[in-house]
């Protein structure tokens, strides 16, 4: 039985904009799947999702957060909280 590939976003527009909520919104993967798939594109997956925020570079939400937020985040980790 032949694998389909992963169905990602269509346009450069879609990803764009799921790019933009990734940055804004600073939304985990599933849960910015979530919000593509109700919104933007209903049939995307998780990898076609992650191959598009890549090439946009937003891939690595960590990055994206404020300085102060990733201190406070390692922080809490150590502190186990």
């Amino acid at each position: 039985m032949p694998r389909t590939a992963p169905i990602g976003l269509h346009a450069t527009a879609q990803e764009a904009v799921v790019a933009a909520l990734r940055e804004t919104l600073l939304l985990p993967l599933d849960d910015l799947l979530a919000v593509t798939r109700e919104f933007i594109h209903p049939e995307v997956s998780l990898s076609g999702l992650a191959r598009g925020l890549r090439r946009h570079g937003v891939s690595n939400l960590e990055t994206l957060m404020p300085w102060e937020a990733r201190r406070q985040d390692a922080g809490e980790a150590r502190q186990g909280v």
